[in-house]
This record gives C-alpha cells, sequence and structure tokens, in this order.
C-alpha cells in the first residue's frame, strides 16, 4: 500500500494538475501565468505526510511563507490563500480514498493541513504589517531617487551613478553587503551589467547570455514568479564573476525584472556569511525589484520622448534658420526687380501700363515677404524691429480709411481725433491698422459700416477697429493673435491668419497692448493701445 508520503509522489501531477485547474479560477489569480499559480504548491504537496511528526518542517514553513508573500503581492486575501490549502486537502483526501487509504492517513493529512492554515493566518497577522511599514519606506526612498532622475537638471535614473545609489538603498532593505543590476539588451539577447555596488566591485558592461543556464544570471532570468538563491558562491557549479567568487560573499538571492511579461534585468544581492533567505526578505527584493522595473520603464519612456523633442528643436531651429535665409535673400532680387522696371518707362517718366502692373505686383510680393518675415520673428520670441519717429495716428488712420473706401466702398466710418501724436513706428502702426481693417472686411457682416476710431487716453493712444457679425467665443479669442491660427487658413492659402498675428507683434514691440471684445448682437472690436513713448519698450527689448 504505501506511506503517504509514497502515495502523494506517484499521483504528485494528476494532484497538482487538479488543484491548478481550480486555483486558476480564483479571480485573483486572473492574469497570473501557470507558474505563478502553481507558485510553491508542487513542493509543499511532495513533503505533506512525509515528517515524522504532524507539525510542519522548517521547509515546509518557509515553502508556506513564499507562498502567501506571492499571493499578498498578486492583489489574494487572507481567504482566498486559505481556500487554496483546503482544495489541496480536498484532492488528497479523495486521492487517499481511492486507494483505500486507513483514515488515520487522512487524519494526519487533516492536522498537517490545519497547522498550515493556522501557519499562514500567524504570518499573515504578525509580519504581514511590520513588512508593510519596511516596504513602504524603501519604496519611498526609491521614487525620491527616480524623482530626481527626471528634474531638468537631474541625472538620468539608468546612468552609473543613479543606479548605484538605487543598489546602495536594496542593499541597506535587505542587510546585504553587495548588490548588482544587470539590464536586458533585446538586440543580442543579453544581460549587461549596469551597476555594482557593495563588496564585490563587479565589472560594469560585461555581458551574460541569458540562454546560458549555467549562469547565476542566466537561471534568475529564465524562472517567472520566483526568487532564486544560491547558498554558496565560493562553491557553486554556477557560472559567477571572478569578482564575486574572490569578495567573500557567499549567499545570494536575485529576482527577474520583468514588465508585462518581458524580462527587463536581473537584480540579486548577497551576504558574506552562509544563511538562507527568509521569505519575508525575498518578498521584499520582489517588491524593490518591481518598483525598480517600473521606474526603469519610465525613466526609458521620459528619455525617448527627450530625445524626441530634441530632435525636434533641431528640426525647428534649422527651419527657422532656413525661413530666415530665405526670406533675406528674396529681398535682393526683388529689389533688383524693381529697379529694372525703370527700363519700362517712357521719356516723359510715365510708366507704361505693363510697368506699373509689374512694379505693383513686386510691390506686393515685397510686402508679403516683410510679413512673413515678421511672422517667423514672432513666432521664435523675437519682437518686430521699430524705426520710431513722431508719428500723428490720426492721420495714419484717416489715410487708411481713404484707401480703403477708393478698394472696398463707402462701408469706413473715421470717428479720430486730428492730432493723436506719439513716438511710434508708422509703417508698423500704418500695418497694423490696414490688418484690422481687412479681417474686420473678412469676418465681420457684409454691408454693414466698420467704424474706426483714434483717441486720446490718460496714458495711452486708443486705436480701435469695429465691425457687425458674429460674436468670438472666448477660446476662439484665445488663440485669435497666434500665427496661422485662422480656421479658414486651409481654404484662403498661406498668407491668411497672420494679419493677427501681427497687429499683436506691433503692439508689443511697442510696449503696448491688443484687446478683443465680442458678443451677440454687438459686434467685435479690436482696440490696440499705445504709450506715447515707445522708445524705453524699445530699448529695453531683450
Amino acid at each position: 500500500m504505501g506511506t503517504i508520503g509514497e502515495v502523494i509522489g506517484k499521483h504528485h501531477s494528476e494532484v497538482v494538475q487538479l488543484w491548478a485547474q481550480a486555483a486558476q479560477h480564483s479571480p485573483s489569480a486572473r492574469g497570473l501565468s501557470p507558474p505563478e499559480i502553481e507558485s510553491t504548491m508542487p513542493a509543499f504537496l511532495s513533503l505533506l505526510g512525509g515528517g515524522a511528526d504532524v507539525q510542519l518542517t522548517e521547509v515546509q514553513h518557509k515553502l508556506v511563507e513564499h507562498h502567501l508573500s506571492s499571493r499578498l503581492r498578486s492583489g489574494f486575501n487572507l481567504n482566498e490563500i486559505l481556500t487554496e490549502y483546503a482544495s489541496l486537502g480536498r484532492y488528497v483526501f479523495q486521492l487517499m480514498k481511492e486507494v483505500d487509504q486507513p483514515l488515520e492517513a487522512s487524519a494526519r493529512i487533516s492536522i498537517e493541513l490545519l497547522w498550515t492554515a493556522m501557519e499562514v493566518t500567524k504570518i499573515f497577522h504578525e509580519q504581514l504589517l511590520e513588512d508593510e511599514q519596511t516596504l513602504k519606506r524603501y519604496t519611498r526612498l526609491l521614487q525620491e531617487i527616480a524623482s530626481e532622475a527626471v528634474e531638468p537638471n537631474g541625472q538620468a535614473l539608468a546612468s552609473e551613478g543613479r543606479l548605484e545609489a538605487v543598489l546602495k538603498l536594496i542593499m541597506d532593505a535587505m542587510d546585504a553587503h553587495t548588490a548588482a543590476l544587470l539590464l536586458f539588451d533585446v538586440k543580442t539577447d543579453e544581460l549587461i551589467m549596469s551597476a555594482s555596488a557593495g563588496d564585490a566591485h563587479e565589472t560594469l558592461a560585461a555581458h551574460v547570455s541569458v540562454r546560458n543556464l549555467a549562469t547565476y544570471t542566466g537561471r534568475v532570468a529564465s524562472l517567472e514568479g520566483a526568487v532564486t538563491a544560491l547558498d554558496d558562491a565560493a562553491t557553486t557549479d554556477l557560472e559567477i564573476t571572478d569578482e564575486l567568487r574572490a569578495s567573500g560573499i557567499h549567499s545570494l538571492v536575485g529576482v527577474r525584472l520583468a514588465a508585462h511579461r518581458l524580462l527587463r534585468g536581473v537584480l540579486y544581492v548577497g551576504t558574506r556569511e552562509k544563511r538562507a533567505f527568509t521569505a519575508s526578505e525575498e518578498r521584499r527584493l520582489e517588491s524593490l525589484g518591481e518598483a525598480l522595473t517600473v521606474h526603469l520603464d519610465n525613466a526609458r519612456l521620459h528619455a525617448a520622448l527627450r530625445q524626441k523633442i530634441d530632435q525636434a528643436n533641431v528640426a525647428e531651429k534649422l527651419r527657422e534658420r532656413f525661413v530666415s535665409v530665405l526670406m533675406h535673400d528674396l529681398q535682393e532680387p526683388l529689389r533688383v526687380a524693381r529697379e529694372r522696371t525703370r527700363h519700362l518707362f517712357d521719356d516723359r517718366g510715365s510708366p507704361h501700363a505693363e510697368a506699373a502692373q509689374i512694379a505693383h505686383s513686386l510691390d506686393r510680393m515685397r510686402h508679403m515677404i516683410d510679413d512673413l518675415l515678421d511672422t517667423h520673428r514672432l513666432g521664435v520670441g523675437e519682437r518686430l524691429p521699430l524705426t520710431i519717429a513722431e508719428c500723428n495716428a490720426g492721420a495714419v488712420a484717416a489715410e487708411i480709411v481713404d484707401e480703403m473706401r477708393v478698394l472696398y466702398g463707402d462701408r469706413f466710418v473715421l470717428q479720430a481725433e486730428k492730432v493723436v501724436r506719439g513716438m511710434w513706428d508708422r509703417d508698423q502702426l500704418y500695418r497694423a491698422l490696414w490688418n484690422l481693417l481687412t479681417n474686420a472686411l473678412e469676418h465681420g457682416q457684409k454691408d454693414a459700416p466698420i467704424f474706426v476710431s483714434v483717441k486720446s487716453g490718460a496714458a495711452e493712444a486708443e486705436l480701435a477697429v469695429h465691425n457687425a457679425g458674429r460674436a468670438i467665443s472666448a477660446e476662439q479669442q484665445g488663440r485669435l493673435f497666434k500665427p496661422f491660427a485662422h480656421p479658414r487658413l486651409a481654404e484662403t492659402g498661406p498668407s491668411e491668419g497672420i494679419g493677427l498675428a501681427l497687429v499683436w507683434g506691433c503692439a508689443e514691440a511697442h510696449g503696448g497692448r491688443v484687446e478683443v471684445t465680442s458678443a451677440l448682437g454687438r459686434g467685435t472690436t479690436f482696440t490696440l493701445y499705445l504709450p506715447w513713448d515707445a522708445r524705453p519698450y524699445v530699448d529695453s527689448a531683450p
């Protein structure tokens, strides 16, 4: 008939399979791999009923503690863990009945499982709180190191200095004398020694194949959901580094670092004395390894994002230089072409019709290039260049209104003081008012009057353009003065969308401001406010 242990050993795989099928249906087991579901239960089953005493052996105690730790990390509650052991007992009792084992055998198993349940409950209540507080403290310290790494002037987390600081923290948490971190290179399928701290001082950048299970790190990398302990590094048959073997380190414990089940690296710590690491220590190392993996992944994403931003900034600077050179270089051929149109004038100095058209087109092109160049300046944070002289804003407004009446009819109403004089750039002021009137024509109510007012305030001049029509929402107002922000840009062409940006640029260069008010039934008013003397603002320009 055989002993209880012999019977269980003969049917071991069958019992494990039945138990695992039931265990995977637990809500907390969703997403766990088969090795993670089984955890230490197969090893625990092998020892069930095999001892001289019904109380748990030291090995069984360690297995129970490790299983409890792994389940708690996966989100199981105490009742679910106790149910797993009860379920195991049910399949064992069924086996005992099928092979006609005596009642004493079932009673022995029952008592052993009862001791197991008591041990699980004891560990949960006595150690969990203490371990949780310790783990929280070291996890918080690890978070601080990772947070400093992503600051603008911080050293990258993946740098040697930061990783060494992390390893020293983990050594302290584990009461260890050495620690090492190897990161996985997916291109070469190798682990690369990225940081080392403590007694061993292992050579950085050393490569180890993850396929080589004869190495300690390869063995750690191959095991999912479990720690890998080494009793004595000095005498082990597994391959370890020369530095580690000569350092006086004996006991090692390592964990596989993974994200979404993809290998990220290997972390291990070691002590000088030969000793077994407790399940609590193993759980702590696993949890710290999981936290480190999250921070490393975040650092990798942060570095990739910064690289993309740097590349975009380089491309933007090249584009800015290209635009600046292009705009500048176009000025000279336009000037030459304008001068050559003089040859098309007759003896009395009057231009032929074709010459006048060419000159007009060249002037329009020059103004367009000036506008684009100034918009480019605004886009890179520069102020518009000003040539300051005494200027009568009322006269400028009257001149523009007269030109607009010739082009678009008698829709324009000028309400201006005859003399509103200040120290401004006349050309910039002319362009700003022209753009405001063009904007009113384009977006205001058709055939409705457009009002232009110029008046003197206590500390500044006020130039306003008002048109009837649909109200501009607050959201649209927030981006009106950004270049190319007009919604009809795609339909109207590249020159659309820069007029209001140039108005804003004119105001800023003069030390003034531009405001818009718009409401349903009341129309829209753009008001340009200019200080009486813009020279101090030009002198203080960056």
